[in-house]
């Protein structure tokens, strides 16, 4: 179900140095926070906020690597040992109807004043038009 992956000290800080945090991490499967509280526990020094965005000449210079030695590993959930899916297509939309009652007890002020202008509204393609009225934004058919 998970796996490990391993770094050494040396390794993990020219990656650090290398590589945006967030990209870093998303190539080890963690979060950049993980990788990050890693590198604190191994005295790696970590790149300002912003570093990335500069220019290579504005940014701060590589410090040297750390001098301790070592192994930083990270808990990865292994993909591959997941059940595939099966059945739909993940990029299928769902729909689901929703029931509403008919009529409400204690409706919301907001509710209120929209069911209000609702009742003076005309149809426009099929869908009750406010415009113009300041009232929720939402759109909703007879059916």
């Amino acid at each position: 179900m998970y796996k490990f992956v391993s770094f050494t000290v040396e390794e993990l800080f020219e990656k650090v140095w290398e590589t945006p945090m967030v990209k870093l991490a998303h190539d080890i499967g963690v979060s950049d926070v993980a990788v990050a509280k890693a590198c604190r526990k191994a005295s790696i020094p970590l790149p300002g906020r912003g570093h990335w965005a500069k220019s290579e000449k504005q940014r701060q210079r590589k410090p040297k690597p750390p001098a301790a030695e070592g192994q930083v590993r990270f808990q990865v959930l292994d993909r591959d040992t997941l059940p595939a899916k099966t059945g739909t297509d993940s990029n299928s939309i769902v729909r689901r109807t929703i029931e509403a009652p008919f009529e409400l007890t204690e409706p919301h002020a907001l509710v209120s004043q929209w069911l209000k202008s609702a009742k003076t509204s005309k149809l426009k393609d099929g869908y009750l038009d406010y415009a113009g009225k300041r009232v929720l934004n939402v759109m909703i058919s007879r059916h």
